[in-house]
């Protein structure tokens, strides 16, 4: 009774050992896949990033190690490593920094270091251009706010 349960698993086994290989070439796949897209995150520190942003929108600024990985992040300029924190990547932590952050002073630099590092070519200095005109409106949103609480007391 035993020899017989072992011969029809065995069996089984091998009928089933086509379905099986051709399962675990798809999972290979898959995890090659997910293995590249994880390298691509890293590679960028787009992880960093989402992590940087989520203070400024949540918190309304920067603090401690996400500061101090901007700083690191914003400094990084490799033209020969195209995947290295992309410029596009720079000015989205900017443009959500004008959104959120409270810290006027602190965006005003950043725009500056990113625009020192990245501005010398026309379509970035344009870009850059309308950054600032943003900024600029932030600030005066800022200021008209300011002007109306000093009116009200």
């Amino acid at each position: 009774w035993g020899k017989q349960d072992l011969s029809l698993n065995l069996a089984s086994a091998i009928d089933k050992l086509p379905q099986m290989t051709e399962k675990k070439k798809k999972i290979d796949m898959h995890v090659k896949i997910a293995s590249q897209i994880l390298n691509h995150i890293k590679s960028r520190s787009l992880d960093k990033l989402q992590d940087i942003e989520d203070e400024i929108m949540s918190q309304r600024k920067l603090s401690g190690e996400n500061k101090a990985d901007l700083d690191s992040l914003i400094d990084r300029v490799d033209e020969l490593d195209q995947e290295n924190v992309k410029f596009v990547d720079k000015l989205r932590v900017i443009v959500i920094m004008i959104l959120c952050h409270e810290n006027l002073e602190e965006i005003a630099a950043y725009i500056a270091k990113v625009e020192e590092l990245h501005g010398k070519g026309q379509k970035e200095a344009e870009i850059i251009g309308k950054i600032k005109v943003m900024f600029q409106k932030r600030e005066n949103i800022e200021s008209q706010n300011k002007q109306q609480q000093s009116e009200s007391q």
